[in-house]
């Protein structure tokens, strides 16, 4: 009997093929078959892959830079694990918030996707403006992520623009690094957990210092 990750995920969602995540509705009783499964599990992990890595790339580069923010992260991941007996978990890496808030911003500054693309399923108007059917438009990320009206000092690496009471004062739509709506990233939950427990793992052993080849500054292309 094979043991991989995916296997077991197979043999429980066979066992609970009554559940409501299996079911289109109560009464075609539609199940995710073995190979939808294998599919949707292979496309997480790969589709995750590179976005994952580079956004830890950036976030280690912002923590460098920042060193007291780095400092603010390493004493919240301390005091939580110590709850936790050293353990990193879901239930503890859940626990930090302020990592929460370096995820976040590190999101605004580099976004794994700069734009969003969508086709409008009807006419619209807005404004005096009228967006046909199936016209395509786009929403640019990275503009909206840097704009000084929303974000004062839109290139400046601020964790604490994300406290609750700060999130508070802008918009939700302000902040779209996984897109929104019924179209966001499926796999944005299962990407801040990696980051979260990589960063966990590294930060309660290891800190992330600059170098003479380090850049001041990221252009990005």
């Amino acid at each position: 009997e094979n043991n991989s990750s995916i296997d077991i995920l197979v043999r429980e969602l066979e066992q609970q093929n009554d559940t409501k995540l299996l079911k289109w509705n109560a009464d075609f009783k539609k199940t995710l078959t073995n190979h939808e499964i294998l599919s949707q599990s292979i496309l997480f992990l790969l589709a995750g892959y590179e976005t994952t890595a580079h956004t830890l790339c950036f976030i280690s580069y912002c923590l460098a830079m920042n060193p007291k923010y780095q400092d603010k992260l390493c004493n919240e991941i301390d005091t939580v694990l110590d709850c936790y007996d050293g353990k990193i978990s879901y239930e503890s890496v859940s626990e930090m918030k302020y990592m929460d808030n370096v995820i976040d911003e590190t999101l605004r500054l580099f976004p794994s996707v700069i734009r969003l693309d969508r086709v409008a399923s009807q006419d619209y108007e807005y404004n005096g403006t009228v967006v046909k059917k199936g016209v395509v438009w786009s929403l640019p990320i990275w503009a909206l992520h840097h704009d000084p009206e929303i974000y004062p000092g839109p290139y400046e690496f601020r964790p604490e623009r994300f406290d609750e009471q700060e999130k508070r004062k802008r918009d939700n739509l302000a902040h779209i690094p996984f897109g929104t709506g019924p179209r966001n990233c499926v796999g944005m939950r299962f990407a801040i957990l990696e980051i979260k427990l990589f960063l966990s793992l590294m930060l309660s052993k290891y800190k992330f210092s600059k170098c003479d080849k380090t850049p001041e500054t990221i252009d990005i292309d």
